[in-house]
């Protein structure tokens, strides 16, 4: 039996991909969004609003992207879990959204973490942002 109020630790923060959305192509000044779903692969719930909350940060906590953050949780953070709670074999959802006055193509790598807990898996995860 699993507890779902057990502390995160890196043995059970764990994540698979499940889905991503298009790379947003946008012109200078418009916003776009991004959503990526991840299943709940560790032992632990994921609690919203907690230090449970599963999110969605910049790899390597590199903020230097951050100009491409609306709303974002924080400049290395885009975004945290929709869902209030999600239980080991659930998914999650993880929305934000970017904008820029400055045209290119932008990579931005992610990974999920729990920040009071433990980095998820590195899946690879990342998502190009066009400005033209």
């Amino acid at each position: 039996l699993v507890s779902l109020c057990a502390p995160p630790t890196a043995e059970t923060v764990r994540a698979q991909f499940v889905s991503q959305t298009p790379y947003p192509e946008i012109s200078g000044g418009e916003v776009g969004a991004v959503s990526i779903v991840l299943r709940n692969t560790g032992a632990t719930a994921w609690r919203k609003g907690t230090p449970q909350e599963a999110r969605l940060a910049i790899a390597g906590n590199d903020p230097k992207l951050h100009f491409l953050g609306d709303g974002w949780v924080a400049p290395d953070r885009p975004a945290a879990q929709a869902e209030d709670i999600v239980p080991p074999g659930g998914t999650a959802t993880f929305t934000f959204a970017v904008k820029s006055a400055v045209p290119g193509t932008y990579r931005l790598s992610l990974r999920g973490v729990v920040d009071g807990g433990a980095w998820m898996d590195d899946l690879g995860l990342f998502t190009e942002i066009t400005v033209r």
